[in-house]
């Protein structure tokens, strides 16, 4: 139960005695030397990773 702000992402605001899940991943590292490309995909790559795990833990996995 949550309320639901919308701009270029999406917000939620857990309602009271909803339910909260916070997670964090494996940190990511990256050096000057990198190709910027290859950072953003790695990064995408991680966030996405752990949206997924978030919304599986709250039951909003969405179907693909």
């Amino acid at each position: 139960k949550s309320w639901v702000f919308s701009n270029w992402d999406k917000f939620y605001l857990t309602k009271p005695f909803g339910k909260i899940v916070q997670i964090y991943s494996e940190p990511l590292f990256f050096e000057k030397t990198d190709d910027f490309d290859i950072c953003v995909e790695r990064l995408t790559k991680a966030l996405n990773k752990t949206e997924k795990e978030a919304e599986r833990r709250v039951w909003m996995e969405k179907s693909d």
